[in-house]
């Protein structure tokens, strides 16, 4: 910020010297230039966290499909038991 006070100033001194408009016009166009590095470097640094939030529509939505009965299950493999022989010498 130290440098667009410095050129708010000088724009303050070239209108005091009545200076052309091209001059006026050139310290202007530093100042927004100024002004808008400034915005963009202050804007990244509140950028660094996001909160999200769901509705609790969207949740109970959700719970009653996993509660739901209607849910297709994976069939349950068959245990199947087998005599095995064995013999003994």
């Amino acid at each position: 910020m130290e440098r667009v006070s410095t050129l708010i100033q000088k724009l303050q001194q070239q209108l005091d010297e009545n200076a052309t408009a091209e001059r006026l016009l050139l310290t202007v166009q530093m100042l927004y230039a100024e002004l808008i590095a400034e915005k963009q470097t202050s804007t990244h640094i509140n950028t660094e966290k996001v909160f999200v939030m769901m509705p609790a529509v969207l949740s109970a939505i959700t719970e009653n499909r996993l509660n739901s009965k209607d849910i297709i299950r994976p069939a349950e493999p068959e245990i199947t038991t087998e005599e095995k022989i064995i013999e003994v010498l």
